[in-house]
């Protein structure tokens, strides 16, 4: 066939004056994201309206939207079921923007005042007498007494933000309600036996629910069973994408200092914080709003039926018949840089999903994977890849690992 386009990709893409299409893929945390102006610019060059792209690693699904804005058509694989579900959410442009408001009331209506009620502290404003609230507290063993940084509603946080150790009384509260059993459901789940990056188990944490304090698992659990009854799935899905996205922050896994996974492995630092779980799921709702507007304005409805998201592993692409896709631009894992089946462990467990890491492209010692199967699941990945690719038509290989061994794999 001829070569479309001719030349390969030699220019450099600076960002926009104005990034007003980043809130799309700010809805959900997600690893090796590629900027969307960067991609766009790729799949204009090398593909025509109508086209078809492939992206069998497509983390949350970068490509695959960039496409369906600009008028192609896209195929997404990948083994990881929370990219997929992120994907899946963020090209879902066919609902009332309305409906996420009047969900999040009828949720805020069943759980904001008993989860406020979790934080309760024995001090009113002495502005204006309102009913102080808890925005987080420092509870790490660092601190022999936990500290609370709390503000009234009323007066707002900046004219009355209020930092001390937690009282007698409120610690005894503290005691009180972390030790009353928790009967709405959580994830049942245990931490892999072995990590690639371990810096957890030796700590005692065995399982998912120990990430959490028996006060924030508990608010977490209220608010995914009044999401679970929503009946509008379209609805519930945008919902459990700002609940999955609110899970690391209201973890031990995150101090004043430190963002919760910022090196790419669980690590609880000895000042952890617990936040509360209301204000970072309110905001994170608020994100999914926001994010949402912006796929509602670049996405057509007609164009979403374009895209086509599997839950797959990139070595059998079988779903995809010979010569079918006309531009491939993808981002296969690095190496053992990022161990996105241990990692996403959390957010795959409250979704409940399954994640087969047996199939993973990767390296990871923990199972028995090292350059030499890396490199035979590569290969057979990217056979794949070509024999789906239309001849003459281009591949955009992204990659970095500092190790020349994953290189020549």
């Amino acid at each position: 066939g001829a070569l479309f386009p001719k030349c390969p990709f030699d220019r450099v893409v600076p960002p926009p004056m104005t990034n007003g299409y980043s809130p799309m893929y700010k809805m959900h945390k997600y690893w090796a994201r590629k900027p969307w102006y960067l991609v766009d610019q790729y799949i204009q060059h090398f593909t025509r309206e109508g086209e078809v792209l492939l992206d069998p690693f497509c983390g949350s699904g970068v490509t695959g939207l960039e496409a369906i804005a600009l008028s192609r058509s896209a195929v997404l694989v990948d083994l990881n079921p929370i990219a997929t579900f992120i994907a899946k959410v963020t090209a879902t442009v066919d609902f009332a923007p309305y409906e996420i408001k009047r969900a999040f009331q009828k949720i805020s209506a069943q759980c904001a005042e008993k989860i406020h009620a979790l934080y309760w502290l024995d001090q009113t404003c002495s502005l204006c007498g309102g009913a102080l609230e808890t925005r987080h507290l420092l509870r790490g063993p660092k601190f022999k007494v936990p500290i609370v940084v709390a503000y009234c509603p009323y007066c707002g946080v900046k004219r009355s933000q209020i930092r001390r150790e937690l009282t007698q009384k409120e610690q005894d509260f503290l005691a009180k309600i972390e030790a009353e059993p928790i009967t709405a459901w959580y994830p049942p789940v245990p931490f892999p036996e072995k990590f690639d990056k371990d810096r957890i188990t030796y700590k005692g944490i065995q399982y998912i629910h120990q990430i959490f304090t028996p006060r924030n698992l508990k608010a977490l659990s209220w608010i995914r069973e009044a999401i679970d009854e929503i009946a509008d799935e379209t609805i519930q899905h945008l919902l459990t994408l700002a609940f999955s996205n609110t899970l690391l922050h209201a973890s031990i896994l995150k101090a004043e200092n430190v963002r919760p996974m910022a090196v790419n492995n669980y690590w609880v630092p000895d000042d952890w914080i617990e936040e509360n779980v209301w204000y970072r799921f309110s905001e994170r709702v608020r994100l999914v709003e926001r994010g949402m507007k912006v796929a509602m304005g670049r996405i057509p409805k007609q164009q979403a039926e374009r895209l086509k998201v599997y839950t797959h592993t990139a070595t059998d692409l079988s779903m995809l018949e010979d010569n079918s896709i006309d531009y491939i631009f993808t981002d296969p894992p690095y190496g053992d840089s990022i161990q996105y089946s241990e990692l996403s462990r959390i957010w795959n467990a409250w979704l409940k999903r399954d994640f087969p890491f047996h199939e993973e492209v990767i390296i990871n010692p923990t199972q028995d994977k090292g350059h030499a199967e890396y490199e035979t699941l590569l290969t057979q990945a990217f056979s794949e890849m070509y024999r789906a690719l239309k001849p003459g038509r281009w591949l955009t290989l992204c990659f970095h690992n500092k190790s020349f061994k994953t290189w020549h794999a």
